[in-house]
C-alpha cells in the first residue's frame, strides 16, 4: 500500500513540473530584418548625399542595369523607331530570366520596347534596344559604360544591358543615383517609370500582350508617409539580392533618389527605403546661412574698422540641427584699398563651402563710410567741396566790401577838393 502511495506521489510530482514547463511563459527572441548591403540618398536639386552606408562600395545591380540602358537608348533614338529582334535576343538566357518572349524578326516600336524594358524588366527586349542602337551588344555597352563615366559613375562597369549576373558586371549605390537622378530630367523615362500598369500594342507576330505591371512595390502615396514615391526601378539575382532604386518628392517640392542594395526581399528593400525617404524628408530643409545686410566681416584701414556685411542671402539644403552643420567660411579682402571709402562700396566676398564643395558666395559691401581730408603740404591746398563753396562766399563779401570803401573815399575825397575850391573863391572874392 505504502508502495502504491509513494508511486503516485512520484507520478503527480512529476506531472505538476511536466504542467509548469509547458505553462511557463518563455520570451519569444525576433530576429531584426537584416538591413540593407549598401544604401544613398541624396537630394536631387543639389547632388548632396543626405544619407548613405556602403555607398561607394562595389555591388551587383541586377535589372536596375535597364536604367542606364534607358537612358542611353533614349539619347540615340527617336521614340517612334521601329525595332526588330534578332537570333540573339530572341535566344537562350539563364534559367529564370524574365522575357517578353520576342520572336526572331518581330517588329515593335521603340517606345513599346521601353515600357516592357522599366516595367516588366523583360531581358530579351534589353538585348533588341542593344542590338538595334548600338549595332551589337558590346557595342552598345562601350556606349553605356562612356556615358555613365561622363555623368560622374566612375566606378561602374556594365558588361550586358538587362543585368543578368557576371563578375564584371557591377556599380555602386551611388553610381546608381546619379544616373536615376539623371534619367529622371528626362520626360519619357520619368513617365514611364511612375506608370503602375500599360498594355503593348499588337504586332505582326503577337495579336496582344499580357498586361505589364510595375514591380516597384512603394511605387505611389504610402500610408504613414508625407511623400510620393514617383519611381523608379527594381532588380534581383540570387547574387544581387534585392536592389530598389526609387525617387520621391514632398508636398514642398523637395525631391529625392534613394538606392538600396543587398536587400532579403523586396517587401524589405520597399520599407527600407520608405525609411530612408522619410529620414532626408525630415532631417533636412533649406535654411538660411547667412542673410543681406548681415554684418560677417570687419575690413580693417588705418586702425579703423569698417564692419561689412553680405551683399545677398544665402540659403542650402542642411540638417534642421544647425549644432551638426560643417560649413567653413572663408573671407577674401581687396588689397590697396584707399580712402574715401563709401557705403555700398564694395570691399571683398565671402564663400561658404561644405566638405569642399563651394555652396554659396557673396559680395562683402561697407555699412559706413570712411573719408579723410589730406592735410595742408606747404602752398598745396586740397579742398573740399564745402571748403570751395565757403572761399566763394566769403571772397565775394571781401571784394563788395572793397569796393565800398573805395567809393566812400572817392566821394570824400571830391568833396574835399570841392570844399577846397570853394574856399580859393571867396578869399579871391
Amino acid at each position: 500500500m505504502n508502495k502504491r502511495r509513494n508511486l503516485f506521489k512520484y507520478i503527480s510530482g512529476i506531472t505538476i513540473i511536466l504542467l509548469i514547463l509547458l505553462t511557463y511563459s518563455v520570451p519569444i527572441i525576433k530576429a531584426e530584418p537584416a538591413t540593407p548591403y549598401s544604401y544613398v540618398v541624396i537630394d536631387r536639386l543639389s547632388g548632396d548625399i543626405l544619407l548613405q552606408k556602403n555607398a561607394h562600395e562595389l555591388i551587383y545591380p541586377a535589372s536596375t542595369t535597364k536604367i542606364l540602358t534607358a537612358i542611353v537608348a533614349l539619347e540615340n533614338s527617336g521614340l517612334s523607331s521601329t525595332m526588330t529582334a534578332s537570333a540573339v535576343a530572341t535566344g537562350e538566357l539563364e534559367s529564370g530570366a524574365v522575357r517578353l518572349g520576342l520572336i526572331e524578326g518581330e517588329q515593335m516600336q521603340f517606345y513599346d520596347l521601353l515600357h516592357a524594358l522599366l516595367l516588366k524588366s523583360a531581358n530579351d527586349v534589353a538585348l533588341v534596344i542593344a542590338e538595334n542602337i548600338g549595332g551589337s551588344v558590346s557595342t552598345f555597352e562601350e556606349m553605356c559604360n562612356d556615358f555613365a563615366f561622363e555623368k560622374g559613375a566612375i566606378n561602374t562597369h556594365f558588361v550586358n544591358p538587362h543585368g543578368l549576373h557576371d563578375d564584371n558586371h557591377y556599380t555602386t549605390a551611388y553610381d546608381l543615383a546619379i544616373l536615376a537622378d539623371y534619367a529622371m530630367n528626362n520626360y519619357t523615362f520619368s513617365s514611364i517609370t511612375s506608370k503602375t500598369d500599360y498594355m503593348l500594342n499588337e504586332t505582326t507576330l503577337h495579336p496582344s500582350f499580357p498586361r505589364l505591371v510595375n514591380s516597384n512595390p512603394i511605387l505611389g502615396k504610402n500610408d504613414g508617409y508625407d511623400f510620393i514615391v514617383t519611381g523608379i526601378k527594381t532588380g534581383y539575382t540570387s547574387k544581387a539580392k534585392y536592389v530598389l532604386v526609387a525617387s520621391a518628392r514632398n508636398y514642398d517640392g523637395r525631391e529625392v533618389i534613394c538606392v538600396v542594395t543587398g536587400c532579403e526581399t523586396r517587401l524589405l528593400s520597399g520599407q527600407f527605403s520608405l525609411d530612408l525617404i522619410k529620414q532626408a524628408f525630415n532631417n533636412y530643409q533649406v535654411q538660411s546661412i547667412i542673410s543681406s545686410g548681415e554684418i560677417v566681416a570687419n575690413y580693417l584701414i588705418d586702425q579703423i574698422s569698417i564692419p561689412l556685411a553680405a551683399s545677398k542671402q544665402l540659403e542650402y539644403l542642411l540638417p534642421k540641427d544647425s549644432d551638426s552643420w560643417q560649413i567653413n567660411k572663408e573671407v577674401t579682402l581687396n588689397d590697396l584699398i584707399t580712402p574715401p571709402i563709401y557705403q555700398g562700396d564694395i570691399l571683398g566676398e565671402i564663400t561658404y563651402s561644405q566638405n569642399d564643395v563651394i555652396i554659396g558666395q557673396s559680395l562683402l559691401v561697407a555699412t559706413r563710410e570712411y573719408v579723410i581730408d589730406t592735410p595742408i603740404n606747404n602752398s598745396l591746398i586740397i579742398l573740399t567741396k564745402n571748403q570751395v563753396e565757403n572761399l566763394s562766399y566769403h571772397y565775394v563779401w571781401f571784394i563788395i566790401s572793397i569796393i565800398w570803401v573805395i567809393i566812400v573815399l572817392s566821394i570824400l575825397l571830391i568833396l574835399n577838393r570841392f570844399k577846397r575850391r570853394k574856399n580859393r573863391s571867396e578869399d579871391h572874392d
